[in-house]
């Protein structure tokens, strides 16, 4: 389960394990949603500023941030793939 907020995003693991937390910094950004994939290896941060990143679980190092805007207004929620390869957005 992930939990986002200004100083990065909590992982919790529900199987046993301690929860970690991965800071995220962006330019003073917040994150305005996460998704995970489902084997749990990436997850996909939305920036209230509009900026898409795709991390990796273990490390949170940047796996890729695409150069595209994505517009947040309304209820905008992105997701990944089962194996953290692909992000969508669906407004």
């Amino acid at each position: 389960m992930l939990v986002a907020d200004e100083s990065g995003v909590m992982i919790h693991v529900l199987a046993g394990g301690p929860a970690r937390q991965i800071p995220l910094d962006e330019n003073g950004a917040s994150p305005r949603a996460v998704a995970a994939s489902a084997d749990g290896t990436r997850f996909v941060v939305l920036y209230d500023h509009e900026r898409l990143e795709l991390r990796d679980t273990a490390s949170g190092d940047l796996v890729i941030a695409p150069d595209v805007d994505v517009p947040i207004g309304g209820g905008i929620m992105p997701a990944v793939d089962g194996h953290g390869t692909r992000i969508a957005v669906q407004s």
